[in-house]
């Protein structure tokens, strides 16, 4: 089943640098694929208060693509989304151009794991057009 994806960007008017961004929306959050200045992020937001400290940079995070193996890292928290970057967005972006299914989880700060689950399949036109943008 193809997801909604949403796609925008442009050129910043001061620096001219194209920005551009692909957006899908769950039940429990959304899936942000974007790139700002060459550089490619995703974030994972949640629909629930994560919370962050600085005290603590980053907690473990956990993801799955359709049904690969679960991936675990620690990851750098928002208040309730968590932040992909590096080349494990490029790895992320690619294994989402064509799978149907993204899920997550997350830690809140008193420990509480937070899922999500959320639909991408139809996400490659989406996800190529901020590839380009990035470079890739």
């Amino acid at each position: 089943m193809a997801a909604d994806w949403e796609v925008g960007g442009g050129a910043d008017a001061m620096t001219d640098a194209v920005g551009m961004v692909a957006r899908v929306e769950g039940a429990d959050g959304s899936l942000v694929v974007g790139c700002t200045d060459g550089r490619l992020g995703i974030l994972v937001n949640f629909d629930s208060f994560l919370g962050r400290l600085r005290s603590q940079p980053t907690r473990k995070f956990m993801y799955r693509v359709d049904l690969s193996a679960p991936l675990s890292s620690n990851r750098s928290y928002g208040d309730d989304y968590v932040l992909i970057g590096g080349e494990d967005a490029v790895v992320l972006a690619s294994q989402l151009r064509l799978a149907t299914l993204f899920r997550a989880r997350a830690w809140t700060l008193t420990d509480r794991q937070v899922d999500l689950a959320i639909e991408v399949g139809g996400g490659a036109g989406a996800i190529d057009k901020v590839l380009d943008a990035c470079g890739y």
